[in-house]
């Protein structure tokens, strides 16, 4: 994905994670212009904010079916415009965030700057509003039937 757009558009991705080897059989040998750095509590918001739009890549299994919308709202709140893999908790954020064909969200925020843009700001209104407490309550309640 990252690799056809490259061709396109002058791309540099960085992978804030705490998998390396995973980057180094999976992102390395295909994006030409990338670069990893060890996922640390300390560096990560000042990172993260260097960035224009945030990849969050996930595969459909038990695990991600009960993922919270955490680094969806983690991007948002940082201003950031966001594309990623469908997830159940991230589609609460489907107006502002693209989700579903991550080369074609992709592709959309690197052709219309204005909409990325656009949707950055109004994610991060949105992630400001909400109450963290009250949201992860309501996901819970969800979860459990109640």
């Amino acid at each position: 994905m990252v690799a056809n757009l490259a061709k396109s558009y002058p791309l540099h991705l960085t992978v804030i994670s705490n998998n390396i080897k995973l980057y180094r059989e999976c992102v390395a040998p295909v994006v030409s212009s990338s670069r990893y750095i060890e996922w640390n509590a300390a560096s990560f918001d000042s990172l993260l904010c260097q960035q224009h739009i945030v990849l969050i890549p996930a595969q459909h299994n038990e695990f991600t079916a009960c993922k919270s919308d955490n680094r969806v709202v983690t991007a948002l709140r940082a201003g950031l415009a966001v594309v990623a893999d469908p997830v159940p908790s991230y589609a609460a954020h489907d107006d502002v965030i693209m989700l579903g064909d991550m080369e074609a969200g992709l592709r959309r925020y690197l052709s219309d700057p204005a909409c990325r843009i656009a949707d950055a700001a109004r994610g991060q209104a949105k992630a400001m509003r909400a109450d963290q407490d009250t949201r992860l309550l309501a996901q819970w309640q969800d979860v459990c039937g109640v």
